[in-house]
């Protein structure tokens, strides 16, 4: 056949341009024996042309080679051709036995493959010849109504009614019912009168139904045929679009485009239905990721007519779909959806996205009780609506979901999840009032999770799906799965969602998170074991914060000199820091306490929070973090207090035997001293102490002649500086304290100024990052000081403080003092560092600097907690050890009164 082909193709092409005239046609007694000879001769070389393009399919199909399916293409489009449907010209009977041989064969399961495209291409014109005449005589009859009753205008109605597919018609309803042949349309004459010839010849010799039929067949088809026939539908409808935009822009669209240009997508919506409901499902995805990617593609298209006549195919499809019901398990709504999600992710205009969320809605609105997994794609494009740039889309879509939480929280109770995702797109999103509607919803939902308060009513999916948290995340070890409520696991994207939300940049936002996600807590902490709720602080509570202890080496301007009177000054209160973190460690505390035996676990989880943030560079979050910490100890011995009333009474807390709480009290007391210990270890000026020569020479890079240039010109301007709004500069212009905070350079947060390079490794930044923490250090741990005294005389006779977590709090005293007395005595270093602005008020030395005064209080310290324990039977030979300490105070002075005389005698 690969060699014979091509002379058969000439035989019969010449035969079907030479024979066939119109006198063969003819019927009755003229016709003569040549004529009918003749006609047979046609109607053979169309049979042969059949055969020739069936054999050419059987050899595709067989051999799979690219030159037969040239040869099936060439010999369909050399039939094509003699049908005059292209172009204006006069059909004939020959060209009309063609047309119908070529309809013939596609209601055949012939394998035309890519030849589809060729005979979906001229389907449109022959179903308009088809019928056209049916409506011209409509019409005709509606014009004579007033001449005679033999034609109502019932009738009229019911004739046009009749050419009508029932499954179909959108497309065709619009171009039967156009105008365009009516007797007032101005239109052409001669073109309407050749149209109507060819449409009478057509209608004559060619069943009316023959084109309806084709489409229908489609489900008899095989299956590679049938995904041959669909592609290349697509393919006709794309072309046939692009073809009437370009010929014919929106301004000047004739009637006739109008109607015609959605022909080939109404069809391929109908080939979906009728293959929906025959087809297999597996077979019928296979068809739909062609269709589905063609509504997809006119989704996106420029021209809104196109892209909202994709959504409509999409939106009736949908509906036809939602009619099957859903098998458990299964997604194929959710997979029948997708170019829903697609479109809004890839769509740039704004109507289309408009329109589709419309299009969701009106879906939810009408065919709710048939939806399924379609929730998780409807869910999907309305969160994209959520966080959409354009206002009016989110707007949109927020009724929506609205509703969906209000009126059909039951349908999707296995899809809870997915809603929760949802509100919390909006939350993220730029619309600050939707964001706060959304936080408001997500705490009226979270009240379905609650037996209490109304969840008993959800058919919660047991076990959840692949997409819900791990259940070995929120549980202790050793729980059976029988017992635990799948309740718990929805909690968890509520919870992390809120604290995550926490640290945006929007304060009524954060403060709203934070508010219901400690009221959600508060009110349904209970529903949680001690495993969830150490998993809730690890996994929700305390990352809030993370992040913002600020590396030394990313600042550049602080001052170098702590005053204790501007503890709430140079504090920018627009700062996240400033208007959160109180916040955050008051609720952390408050939930730690509310939840008694439950929550009493995380005690060393709490006194990590606050060693994080107290023993890091920013001062400012450093001071919120120690208040935050005083409290909590406040607390802490308060409820301590109360366990030993509730002991003493025999009323013991929560039923635990006696010996198990005072064992739990020493725990809890040893725990809290070993903090305090390291935290002030942590927070002494180590880095400033050192001696190495990359520091001496950095101090010595750093004192230029002008830097002290500056600090001369800063002493003569004190007094004018003092008095003024500007800002006192240090050498390295730096913005000073001043007894009132900063001046004009302050009013920015610490945390908002210019940035050192973390990459940096001049030893400039390096002496900077390292006087920037030490200063930090130099406000902390006098205060660390006075907390570990009150602790030692307030508990430890009380039996409260055993031993050793006594020596440890001794330990860190004199490693203290150790610390500061290190600096004191190193003359050179101080000097230098003063020169650079460090412990220097304009940058005049200090007669009595915070290390010096550290180093006293450590003393202090000391002796303090040594007096209240003299009575302590626990610790022998206190008395011996005041006096030993005392003397070694007093030899230290001595020694170092010595080494400064020294130093100054060599004239340093």
């Amino acid at each position: 056949f690969e060699v014979a082909w091509w002379p058969i193709l000439g035989s019969f092409s010449h035969i079907l341009e030479r024979l066939g005239g119109v006198d063969v046609w003819l019927e009755g007694s003229s016709t003569t024996d040549i004529a009918i000879l003749e006609k047979d001769i046609v109607l053979l070389c169309l049979k042969g042309f059949e055969e020739a393009i069936r054999l050419a399919a059987l050899c595709v199909e067989k051999e799979k080679k690219t030159e037969l399916k040239i040869t099936r293409t060439t010999l369909v489009n050399s039939l094509m051709k003699f049908t005059l449907l292209e172009g204006e010209q006069e059909m004939s009977r020959k060209s009309v036995e063609c047309t119908r041989s070529i309809l013939n064969m596609s209601n055949q399961n012939i394998l035309f493959g890519e030849s589809w495209e060729t005979i979906l291409a001229h389907l449109h014109k022959i179903s308009r010849l088809l019928q056209i005449t049916e409506v011209r005589a409509a019409e005709d009859r509606s014009n004579s109504l007033n001449d005679s009753d033999s034609v109502t205008s019932s009738e009229f109605a019911q004739s046009k009614a009749t050419l009508r597919n029932p499954t179909l018609s959108m497309s065709e309803t619009i171009w039967m019912t156009s105008g365009f042949f009516s007797r007032s349309a101005d239109t052409n004459e001669a073109a309407k009168s050749l149209f109507a010839k060819n449409s009478n010849l057509m209608k004559t010799y060619i069943e009316h139904d023959i084109v309806k039929r084709l489409y229908e067949n489609t489900v008899n088809l095989s299956k590679k045929n049938a995904l041959d026939f669909v592609k290349q539908l697509c393919v006709v409808g794309k072309n046939s679009l692009k073809q009437k935009k370009d010929s014919n822009p929106p301004e000047s669209e004739d009637l006739e485009s109008k109607p015609m240009k959605f022909f080939n997508l109404e069809k391929l919506i109908e080939v979906s239905v009728l293959n929906m409901e025959f087809r297999s499902r597996t077979f019928w995805f296979e068809m739909w990721e062609i269709i589905g990617s063609h509504l997809y593609t006119l989704g996106l298209n420029e021209d809104f007519e196109i892209a909202k006549h994709g959504l409509l195919g999409l939106r009736k499809l949908s509906k036809k779909f939602f009619e099957i019901e859903e098998l458990p398990n299964f997604n194929f709504q959710n997979r029948f959806l997708d170019p829903f999600e697609r479109i809004m992710i890839h769509c740039d205009k704004i109507e289309t996205r408009k329109f589709l969320v419309r299009c969701i809605d009106h879906m939810i609105r009408f065919h709710s009780s048939m939806i399924r997994s379609g929730w998780i794609s409807f869910l999907s494009v309305l969160s994209i609506a959520a966080k959409d740039p354009d206002n009016s889309v989110a707007q949109l879509g927020w009724p929506i979901l609205n509703d969906l939480a209000m009126e059909h929280i039951e349908k999707l109770t296995p899809y809870f999840l997915n809603m929760v995702k949802c509100f919390f797109s909006y939350v993220e999103g730029s619309h600050e009032d939707l964001a706060m509607a959304a936080v408001a919803r997500i705490a009226t939902i979270s009240k379905f999770l609650n037996p209490e308060k109304g969840g008993k009513g959800l058919d919660i999916p047991s076990p959840l799906t692949k997409s819900h948290l791990s259940s070995r995340f929120l549980y202790e070890e050793g729980e059976e799965n029988e017992d635990r409520d799948v309740r718990i696991e929805l909690w968890w994207p509520i919870l992390a969602g809120l604290g995550h939300q926490v640290r945006c940049s929007s304060s009524p936002l954060r403060h709203g998170c934070l508010d219901i996600l400690t009221r959600i807590l508060n009110e349904d902490g209970e529903l949680f074991d001690s495993g969830v709720w150490g998993n809730i602080f690890k996994g929700v509570l305390l990352p809030i914060m993370e992040g913002h202890a600020v590396n030394p080496m990313k600042r550049k301007k602080r001052a170098y000199l702590p005053e204790d009177s501007i503890d709430n000054n140079g504090v920018n209160e627009n700062g996240w820091v400033n208007d959160i973190a109180p916040r955050v460690f008051g609720a952390c505390s408050e939930l730690f306490f509310s939840f008694g035996g439950r929550t009493e676990k995380l005690l060393d989880d709490m006194l990590r929070l606050f060693h994080t943030y107290i023993c890091q560079s920013d001062e400012t979050l450093a001071r919120i973090a120690l208040s935050a910490f005083a409290e909590f100890i406040f607390k802490l011995e308060v409820r301590e207090e109360e366990r030993n009333e509730n002991k003493s009474s025999g009323d013991l807390f929560e039923s635990v035997d006696s010996a198990d709480l005072s064992k739990d009290q020493i725990s809890v007391w040893g725990s809290l001293t070993s903090s305090l210990a390291s935290m002030l270890v942590e927070s002494l000026p180590n880095g400033i102490i050192e001696t190495s020569e990359g520091l001496s020479n950095a101090v010595h890079d750093i004192t230029t002649p002008s830097s002290r240039e500056n600090m001369l010109q800063n002493r003569e301007s004190k007094n004018s500086l003092t008095h003024s709004n500007a800002p006192i500069v240090s050498p390295l212009n730096i913005p000073l304290w001043t007894p009132s905070g900063l001046s004009s350079a302050g009013e920015s947060s610490l945390l908002e100024t210019d940035a050192l390079s973390v990459e940096s490794e001049d030893p400039k930044d390096a002496l900077r990052a390292k006087m920037d923490e030490s200063m930090t250090k130099l406000v902390i741990a006098p205060r660390l000081l006075l907390y570990i005294q009150a602790l030692v005389c307030c508990h430890s006779r009380a039996g409260e403080l055993s031993p050793e977590n006594v020596e440890t709090l001794f330990q860190a005293i004199e490693e203290s003092a150790k610390a500061c007395r290190k600096f004191n005595t190193n003359f050179t270093l101080r000097r230098a560092l003063g020169r650079a602005g460090f412990l220097t008020k304009d940058g005049v030395p200090k007669q009595s600097c915070e290390m010096l005064n550290q180093e006293m209080a450590s003393y202090t310290t000391m002796l303090e907690c040594l007096v209240s324990l003299q009575s302590y039977e626990e610790l022998p030979g206190i008395s011996a050890r005041i006096g030993a300490f005392c003397k070694e105070i007093i030899n230290m002075f001595i020694a170092r009164q010595d080494m400064l005389q020294g130093f100054l005698e060599n004239g340093a």
